[in-house]
């Protein structure tokens, strides 16, 4: 996987919407009582940070707006 062009970023796509965004989810759900799913507006009061180290598919996932 690692030797075919685009994996990584792949990889890292697949990692933000079956890992990170479910958990922010999950964890907005259970400790504020906050649906995601309802789409209703959450305001200032949830806000998720994600760190990123500067791998390139990383900054892939910010900035090329496919996600």
């Amino acid at each position: 996987m690692r030797d075919k062009k685009g994996a990584e970023k792949k990889r890292f796509r697949w990692i933000l919407e079956n890992i990170l965004f479910p958990f922010i989810n999950w964890a907005r759900m259970e400790c504020d009582k906050f649906n995601a799913a309802s789409g209703a507006c959450m305001g200032k009061e949830l806000p998720a940070l994600s760190w990123y180290d500067g791998d390139k598919s990383q900054l892939d996932s910010i900035v090329s707006g496919e996600c």
